[in-house]
């Protein structure tokens, strides 16, 4: 028994939208809370804590207990176990514990921010780590330093490192080169990232500029590793 417990908004499953493995059927478990609240987020709703979890038809009274979870993720299909937000890792000793208890192929999707709760254990045991590279042009401040510092702390991850930025059309040269500076860092020590560029989309329509695919195809020249240009999937199906 263990009394370890947490908000959660909701579990579900649906496809993965975005990055790498768009396509697999996936169980999503939605912490609350989020420490940046960027005003692009389309989960907006996920920022608070609520009175109840929400599980396809059923509701169960938050804060949900660590064995509860486990028997709720364990009767659920399919390997693949999304930890997302919010920002899932507010809750990293929560989810440590629950790695332990189950078997599935573990992603956590985060904003890249909260470098001091990657512990050894996770190092280990994550299978996918999706990062968020917030832009100024996206978020409205740089926080370039922290994500620095959040990669570096990934360097020794056994796991997948997927990098994703998400770009508006007010995104700069100048921001573009930052990233590749920074996965670039990150390549030299740790071979196994994924670079993917996520274009914006705001109330299901997604645009591109010429010029900014003209930026990314340069920086798929310039880099030695796998970068790929991927929009919103579940937003173009309508899915969760």
């Amino acid at each position: 028994m263990s009394n370890k417990e947490a908000n959660i908004l909701e579990i579900f499953y649906s496809i993965q939208g975005e990055g790498i493995l768009v396509g697999l059927p996936f169980i999503f478990v939605r912490f609350s809370e989020c420490n940046l609240k960027c005003n692009y987020c389309d989960t907006k709703f996920s920022w608070d804590k609520k009175e109840f979890c929400n599980i396809e038809n059923k509701k169960i009274r938050n804060p949900v207990s660590i064995d509860n979870f486990i028997e709720i993720i364990s009767n659920l299909p399919f390997e693949y176990l999304s930890f997302t937000g919010g920002e899932p890792l507010i809750n990293s000793d929560y989810i440590e514990e629950s790695i332990k208890k189950l078997n599935k192929k573990i992603f956590i999707e985060t904003n890249g921010t909260l470098y001091e709760k990657i512990s050894d254990f996770l190092l280990k045991n994550v299978n996918y780590w999706s990062i968020d590279i917030k832009l100024p042009s996206v978020i409205g401040k740089n926080i370039f330093s922290l994500h620095y510092k959040f990669f570096e702390k990934l360097i020794n991850a056994s796991g997948k490192i997927i990098a994703k930025v998400i770009f508006s059309k007010d995104t700069t040269l100048k921001e573009i080169e930052e990233v590749e500076i920074l996965s670039n860092h990150f390549y030299e020590q740790n071979k196994n990232i994924s670079l993917v560029f996520q274009p914006l989309t705001v109330n299901n329509i997604i645009k591109i500029e010429k010029n900014q695919l003209d930026m990314i195809y340069n920086t798929m020249k310039n880099l030695k590793f796998e970068v790929r240009l991927i929009p919103q999937i579940h937003k173009i199906l309508k899915i969760p």
